[in-house]
C-alpha cells in the first residue's frame, strides 16, 4: 500500500469528499424517495450519478497526481497471481454472506413480497423494464470503478496513512461507515448489509493491493441487483406517489368541482 503523509489538501478532499457531499447526497435521496419515476427521469437520474462518480473520482486521481501519487499506486495496478490466505477468506466470507442474503430475500414469497415494498419505498428509481435495466448498465459500472477508487483505494490508504499500520483497521471501518452512510436512502436494513460488503471489500484491498478484484465484485452486485430489480419489480402495483412530468415538476390530480364531485349542493331553505 502506498505510504505518504496526508497534508492539508488530503485532509479537505475527505472533508468534501467523505462529509459535505454525502450530507448533501443523504438530503437530496430523501427527497427521491417521495418520487413515482418515469423512464426518462430514470435515465436522466443514471447518467447524471454516473457523470458525478466520473468526475469525482477523476478530480481525486488529478490532485493525487499533482502531488505525485499515480493513481495507479491507490489499487490500480494488477492484483497478485494468487490470493493470500487472509484476501481467501475474505473473499470467501463475501461470496457466502451475499449468496445467503440473495436467496433469502428473493426466493420465499413473503421475503420476496417485503423485498419489493422496500425497493418501491426506498429506491423508486430502480429499473422496472428492460430498456431501464440496460440503461442501468453504465451506472453499474461506473459506481462499482469510481465507488471503489474513491472509498477503498483513496479513503483506506489516506486513513492508512493517518492511523498508521497498528491501527490499520480503523482504515478499513471508517471508510466502511461512511460508504453504508451514503446509501442509507436504501434502508437501514440494506446500510447494515452494506456496510459488512464494505467490510469484506476493504479487506480483499488491504491484503492485495488491488481494487480490481472488489471492483468487479461491486460491479456485479449492483448488476445483479438491477437484474433482479427489473424482474420483480416489471408486475408490481405501483406504489402512490406524487408523479414528477419529465422536466422534474409536480403533476397534481385535476381538482374536483361541486358539479362533478358526486355529492349534492347544500341548497338554503
Amino acid at each position: 500500500m502506498l505510504e505518504f503523509t496526508p497534508n492539508i489538501i488530503d485532509h479537505i478532499l475527505i472533508f468534501i469528499i467523505g462529509i459535505l457531499l454525502p450530507l448533501r447526497s443523504v438530503k437530496a435521496q430523501d427527497m427521491l424517495k417521495k418520487i413515482t419515476f418515469t423512464p426518462i427521469m430514470k435515465s436522466r437520474l443514471y447518467l447524471g450519478n454516473s457523470l458525478s462518480l466520473w468526475i469525482m473520482a477523476g478530480i481525486l486521481a488529478g490532485i493525487n497526481w499533482f502531488m505525485g501519487r499515480p493513481p495507479v499506486d491507490f489499487g490500480l495496478h494488477w492484483p497478485p497471481a494468487s490470493l493470500n490466505s487472509y484476501a481467501f477468506w475474505a473473499l470467501g466470507g463475501f461470496v457466502l454472506l451475499y449468496g445467503f442474503d440473495l436467496v433469502y430475500e428473493t426466493s420465499f414469497p413473503k421475503t420476496r413480497k417485503k423485498t419489493i415494498t422496500e425497493w418501491q419505498e426506498n429506491i423508486p428509481f430502480l429499473p422496472v423494464s428492460f430498456g431501464e435495466f440496460k440503461q442501468f448498465i453504465p451506472l453499474a459500472l461506473t459506481a462499482g470503478i469510481c465507488e471503489e477508487f474513491i472509498f477503498r483505494g483513496y479513503f483506506i490508504t489516506y486513513f492508512y496513512n493517518l492511523v498508521g499500520q497498528n491501527f490499520a483497521y480503523l482504515a478499513i471501518i471508517i471508510p466502511t461507515l461512511i460508504f453504508a452512510l451514503v446509501h442509507q436512502y436504501q434502508g437501514k436494513k440494506a446500510m447494515i448489509k452494506i456496510f459488512f460488503m464494505a467490510i469484506f471489500f476493504g479487506l480483499i484491498y488491504y491484503f492485495t493491493g488491488s481494487l480490481w478484484q472488489v471492483m468487479l465484485l461491486h460491479f456485479f452486485v449492483d448488476l445483479i441487483g438491477g437484474f433482479l430489480a427489473w424482474q420483480l419489480l416489471k408486475n408490481a402495483p405501483a406504489p402512490s406517489k406524487p408523479v414528477m412530468d419529465d422536466e422534474g415538476f409536480q403533476e397534481y390530480p385535476p381538482e374536483i368541482s361541486d358539479e362533478n364531485s358526486g355529492f349534492p349542493e347544500n341548497e338554503e331553505d
